[in-house]
């Protein structure tokens, strides 16, 4: 068996039942770009330490970062791992393999320019979406805190201790992407015609995290949860 095929193996038998989509997502894209035109031409059982090794310092030497390097690295041991608990191989190549720290890269190390946004456009997206307007509150959270979106959108009050001015991710949320049929659709009076829905999950990197909230911030998040309490003591009354 070829290395490329067992990578589908691989993602087939064991990622899709202990993964996320989107971390498998992200394994097939670095498998497509970086693994498969370097290693997937081999034969399963021909790979060596040897092997492996060149190829994360050929990486390093091609001027890939730290991080995509590192990810590329926990693929090779989790699929080599995979082969040896499955009887593939009788040893795992992928053992102490070495990310180059001291020696200098033949190519200067590859990196995306720092994108900000202006304050000048950051006060135009606020006009765009004044208090009151359902994108409001996530678009505060994530100028003030740096959260991610799948974690901006998973937040509950539950989350805001407004005692001690903090804001704890417990979770994100994540699209399943599943084939629905038309009497699903219709359970939901019409409302959503998706192929897929939305689902907790722990935040990426199992990143839990309590941080500090400003003033600003603060401020919108109380005036928010006072007009959520009000709206839903007029409902019930």
């Amino acid at each position: 068996m070829s290395y490329s095929d067992f990578l589908d193996l691989w993602i087939e038998k064991d990622c899709k039942i202990s993964c996320k989509p989107s971390t498998i997502q992200g394994y097939e894209k670095k498998m497509r770009l970086y693994i498969k035109p370097e290693l997937g031409s081999y034969r399963l059982k021909t790979i060596t330490k040897n092997t492996l090794q060149d190829f994360v310092v050929k990486m390093y030497n091609d001027g890939f970062s730290r991080n995509t390097i590192s990810s590329v690295k926990g693929i090779l041991t989790k699929s080599f791992d995979f082969a040896l608990d499955r009887h593939y191989i009788v040893s795992t190549p992928a053992t102490k393999l070495v990310i180059p720290i001291k020696m200098q890269p033949k190519k200067e190390t590859r990196s995306k320019p720092h994108v900000y946004i202006s304050q000048d456009m950051i006060n135009k997206i606020f006009e765009r979406f004044p208090e009151g307007h359902p994108s409001h509150i996530p678009l505060m959270i994530g100028y003030h805190t740096g959260l991610r979106l799948a974690e901006i959108f998973a937040l509950t009050w539950n989350d805001i201790d407004f005692d001690n001015y903090t804001l704890t991710v417990a979770r994100q949320v994540q699209w399943q992407a599943v084939q629905r049929s038309k009497e699903e659709k219709q359970r939901t009076n019409g409302t959503s015609e998706s192929n897929g829905y939305w689902y907790f999950s722990e935040p990426k990197y199992s990143s839990y995290r309590t941080i500090e909230i400003d003033d600003i911030l603060y401020d919108a998040l109380l005036k928010a949860v006072s007009y959520t309490h009000l709206r839903a003591h007029e409902t019930r009354g």
